[in-house]
């Protein structure tokens, strides 16, 4: 992973080995160094109709707004993050 803590297309596309982000169905980016707490958007919306199972436990996310184009998730894993009370803020 990039040493950020927003997920880029790149980060995707080397994390999977995948050439293109709508060939990745499959998104496991756990306990990360340093801890990620947001999509990129472009990103987000590149992974809209293909990503369905994504695992982002162990990270520092505060909030899932980045999270809200990925529509065709069936499977998200986000045990261990910052998440309190206001999910959408």
């Amino acid at each position: 992973m990039a040493a950020t803590e927003v997920i880029t297309r790149k980060d995707v596309l080397d994390y999977s080995g995948e050439d293109e982000l709508d060939s990745v169905y499959e998104l496991v980016l756990r306990s990360n160094e340093p801890p990620l707490r947001a999509f990129e958007k472009e990103c987000a919306k590149e992974l809209a109709s293909s990503l369905e199972v994504l695992s982002l436990s162990r990270n520092n996310f505060k909030t899932i707004t980045t999270l809200s184009p990925l529509y065709h998730l069936l499977e998200l894993n986000l045990n261990f993050n910052a998440i309190g009370p206001k999910l959408i803020h």
